[in-house]
């Protein structure tokens, strides 16, 4: 057995272990090698089904197809300073940042 002498305890706040349990995709994994054998039909078989429920009205086949064709759309925010009545250019630190946190509070809602 080794010597515990120079075993010190991790700081406070300080993992040992930052990146946790590797998470284990055995199944993503497992389905990845079935699609990916150039003789397989699966995937094409999948493709078809999804399509087939798609063109039936199927809103979440129709959600699939749209992002894997034309990827996940990014969500929009208009930000405006119109509770100002003046000019940002004209405001001190201190207003500056009371407006901050006023668009702040009300992007976290």
């Amino acid at each position: 057995m080794g010597r515990i002498e120079n075993l010190k305890p991790w700081p406070k706040g300080v993992s040992g272990n930052p990146g946790g349990r590797p998470r284990k995709k055995l199944i993503d994994e497992a389905l990845e090698e079935l699609l990916s054998n150039e003789n397989s039909e699966i995937a094409s078989d999948i493709a078809q089904k999804l399509l087939e429920k798609a063109r039936n009205g199927d809103l979440k086949a129709i959600q699939v197809v749209v992002e894997r064709v034309q990827g996940r759309p990014h969500p929009q925010m208009e930000i405006s300073a119109a509770t100002c009545e003046r000019p940002l250019s004209e405001l001190s630190d201190e207003e500056l940042n009371s407006q901050i946190k006023e668009l702040t509070a009300k992007l976290l809602l």
